[in-house]
């Protein structure tokens, strides 16, 4: 799978207590609380940001780096995310519901209970990262690569990743309905953990 990277021809060092979000390369926090609030945040990058203090409203986010970023809870129902790299962060209960995300990927993340319930992702790229107890809820998935990691203890319902290989990630105490998971390929040590969907219990 190919992912599209962040298209970023140009930055300058920016404060995000001064300056617009476009086309900045932003680290650390600035010194108060900040509202970002019906925008788009283009083209910029960001090291080592706490998003705790920064509240952000009805906003797409565009061609983004975060590295080592705090962006839990921080809620981006029903827009745009593309070419947007989260490397090292944390999306803790981060919600997603209904957006559009494309060419983005996460890897070494920290995305415990984020919610993906009725996204549409295409290609989308998810490594070794904690995943678990996520919401994917009649969620959209074409060109979806999950490797490493865990998305244990979610819950997966009317979501078809058939074609997908999760061999590699942990998958223990998943909620899910059979449909789901048809078509889905698995390490043969993994297969305990969907028997129960079927109500056959292994021997030991």
């Amino acid at each position: 799978m190919k992912i599209q990277k962040p298209k970023i021809t140009y930055i300058e060092k920016g404060r995000l207590d001064e300056d617009e979000l476009f086309q900045k390369e932003f680290e650390g926090n600035g010194k108060r609380d900040i509202e970002v609030k019906s925008t788009t945040v283009d083209s910029c990058i960001f090291h080592d940001v706490d998003f705790s203090k920064i509240k952000m409203e009805d906003v797409d986010v565009l061609d983004c780096i975060f590295e080592k970023c705090d962006l839990s809870n921080q809620v981006f129902d029903g827009h745009i995310v593309r070419r947007v790299k989260f490397k090292e962060c944390k999306l803790v209960g981060t919600s997603f519901i209904n957006a559009a995300i494309k060419d983005v990927s996460f890897t070494d993340c920290m995305a415990r209970y984020i919610n993906l319930a009725n996204a549409s992702l295409q290609n989308v790229e998810i490594r070794n990262s904690d995943f678990s107890k996520m919401s994917l809820l009649n969620t959209e998935m074409k060109s979806v690569e999950i490797s490493g990691g865990t998305i244990a203890e979610s819950e997966i319902y009317q979501t078809v990743m058939a074609g997908m290989d999760l061999s590699t990630t942990s998958i223990e105490g998943l909620s899910v309905d059979l449909d789901s998971v048809k078509g889905i390929t698995i390490d043969p040590l993994q297969a305990t953990d969907l028997l129960g969907l079927l109500r056959i219990k292994v021997k030991r």
